[in-house]
């Protein structure tokens, strides 16, 4: 999966630039989060290696369109362009801090909501995995639905 996402991110990157340079940055990053939520509510449900790539691919492509696009945004809001290391430190802050709230959230959500169906320890059971790809997809969803139109461009 993480192969078929990172080939799908390296073929949807170029091109999402592109055409962020186009339409504008902030639909791009909604198409990105929209693919990103998407993959993860499969992967949720998802059953099959098959299905399992697939939703790999769909979030590859649109993690590829994000990593582009949003640092493309984030220079588009530097208010001083003097200080643009110290704003772009700032921007990639709130990225680390997603990265880092995804484990404090996801894994108590995967751990409780998995043992509902009581499968045998260390395995969860899959409403723990829709519950954590839920929560993936939610954060996603906020961020292209509601954070995005926060964002001011020069």
């Amino acid at each position: 999966i993480a192969l078929a996402g990172y080939a799908a991110g390296v073929v949807a990157a170029v091109p999402a630039g592109m055409l962020s340079d186009w339409t504008g940055r902030k639909p791009m990053v909604v198409v990105a989060c929209c693919l990103m939520s998407a993959s993860m509510v499969g992967l949720g449900f998802a059953t099959t290696a098959s299905q399992v790539i697939i939703m790999g691919l769909i979030g590859g492509l649109g993690n590829g369109c994000y990593q582009a696009v949003d640092l493309a945004l984030a220079v588009d809001t530097i208010p001083d362009l003097e200080e643009s290391a110290r704003y772009l430190g700032i921007w990639g802050v709130g990225a680390f801090v997603g990265v880092c709230l995804g484990p404090v959230i996801g894994a108590p959500l995967l751990y409780v909501f998995g043992q509902i169906e009581a499968p045998p320890p260390p395995a969860n059971g899959q409403l723990g995995y829709i519950a954590l790809f839920a929560y993936g997809s939610l954060a996603m969803f906020l961020s292209a639905a509601v954070l995005i139109h926060k964002v001011r461009v020069r």
